[in-house]
Formats: C-alpha cells, structure tokens, sequence
C-alpha cells in the first residue's frame, strides 16, 4: 500500500477542522551535512518532499480549517510549497524557540550556516476560518526546551487547541494525545494508532 492509499483509507467519510503534520522531512541535498546526519538518526523512516506532496491531506479538511505545519528553517520554501499542495494559504508562522534548563536559548542544535535553535509552525487556512478570541493576545514565540525524536513541545498543543476549533488530526504523530486522531504514528508506543509509519509497506508509486 502506498502513502497515498493509506491516508486514503483512513480520511474516507472523516473531516477535521484543525490539522497539524509533523513531517519527519528528507530532502535529498538540501540540508547541510549537520543535518543530515541528525536525520540520519531517527528511529523512524523519513518522508520524501515528493510524498508529502502527493498527500491528498486536502480530502481530510473540512471546508474551512486550520493547518499547522512544522518546518525546519531550511525547509522554509518546501514547507509553503507543502502547505499550498495540500490546499491552504498560508497566513503566519509560529517560532519554537529551544531552550536550555537555565532558560538560555539551546545552542547544542544542529546547523551548517547557523546553529538552528528555533523551528518554524507555518499556519495556513481552508476557506474563511479565523482563529478563536484566545489567538488575539497570543504571541508568536514558544519559548520550550528541546525534545528527542521529532517530539514537539506539549503547549504547542496547548496553544493550538486555544487558538483553533476541534475536531482535531495530527499527521506524522510523536505521541497519542488525548482528543485527538493520529495518522502515521512515529512513536515506539503507539502501536494502537490508525497506522505506522513503514517504509517497506508505505512507498510512494511514481
């Protein structure tokens, strides 16, 4: 079965207003040598630009609804280049900024031109959907620690769900999480989820 026919499957007859997608991305040549080998190491198999392009995540939004996308910094084109394949306009963007136990910015990350302590939460909108009155005094800038494995921060979601109506889907999970539908599950104990991310069964037909 491929990706597409798997998302397929699970999106038939379900609609959601709010969707997240955590992609573990893979871009041949673009990243530099640092981060490439900080993907190299993920327990999970990533997920090729031209799969997540090809996700039909359009047939699993509701007429008006939100889309939040995490992107590294340099997948910054790539990840607007998703977000429109998928059928939103994009609006704003969220920053995770990484922090250290001391509250100092986490200058342990990765880079090849810079050291990336932050992370980009591209937001983009289906239809006419604006946020909920919480979004009005809600800055951009999540100051968290940094997580293992794809992990994001707990009030990320938090700040979604204030910001944003339900029902709620996240693609590409790292953790089951209350209220909410998963697809493609990358944690180790999610073996409950819809699906896991599998990449001699999930390929791409081209």
């Amino acid at each position: 079965m491929t990706l597409f026919d798997d998302f397929l499957a699970f999106a038939t007859k379900r609609e959601f207003t709010t969707i997240v997608a955590n992609p573990p991305w893979v871009v041949s040549g673009k990243t530099g040598i640092a981060e490439d080998r900080e993907y190299s190491r993920l327990r999970y198999p990533g997920v090729r630009l031209e799969e997540l392009l090809c996700l039909p995540v359009f047939t699993a939004a509701a007429e008006n609804a939100h889309l939040y996308l995490w992107a590294p910094s340099w997948l910054l084109v790539e990840g607007l280049q998703v977000m429109e394949r998928w059928g939103f306009q994009y609006k704003t963007a969220l920053l995770w900024e990484k922090v250290r136990s001391d509250g100092a910015t986490d200058g342990s990350c990765t880079g090849y031109y810079f050291r990336n302590a932050t992370e980009i939460l591209l937001f983009g909108v289906r239809g006419t959907l604006r946020t909920l009155s919480p979004a009005r005094r809600q800055i951009n800038v999540l100051r968290a620690p940094k997580l293992s494995q794809n992990r994001k921060p707990d009030d990320a979601y938090a700040l979604i769900e204030r910001c944003s109506p339900g029902s709620y889907l996240e693609l590409f999970s790292a953790a089951a999480r209350d209220g909410w539908a998963c697809w493609c599950n990358q944690a180790d104990d999610g073996a409950d989820q819809p699906t896991r991310l599998r990449r001699k069964q999930l390929t791409l037909e081209l």
